[in-house]
């Protein structure tokens, strides 16, 4: 049986992960800019949460109207544009981000194209 490298990467991120070792592969910080669209105000605080839990593709009415920033919306469109806002994102995307809980607010907001949100 053949092992691909991608399960190497995924595999060995999670158990760095799992035992707080360093990685050998770390990605710059991601700089997130909005291009000036906020979340509703009464909502802010749970819309990062709601939106990495899936719940602009769930609850689109919902999120699209109130969660514009977090479900990376970028102007008064309904779907926001899919593209992805860094050149880092296809190997994030193949190293497991787009699922990681951590990464994957960050993941669906920046790197849609890679993450196959869009």
């Amino acid at each position: 049986m053949e092992i691909t490298g991608l399960f190497w990467q995924i595999d060995t991120l999670r158990i760095n992960r799992l035992y707080n070792c360093p990685t050998p592969y770390k990605p710059p910080p991601p700089k997130v800019t909005y291009d000036n669209v906020d979340d509703n105000a009464e909502y802010a605080e749970s819309c990062p949460w709601w939106a990495s839990g899936g719940e602009c593709t769930k609850n689109p009415s919902f999120m699209n109207a109130n969660c514009k920033k977090s479900c990376g919306i970028t102007d008064n469109s309904v779907c926001p544009s899919c593209q992805d806002k860094s050149s880092y994102c296809p190997s994030w995307a193949a190293t497991g981000y787009c699922t990681y809980s951590e990464a994957m607010a960050y993941m669906y907001l920046n790197c849609r194209k890679s993450c196959e949100v869009c």
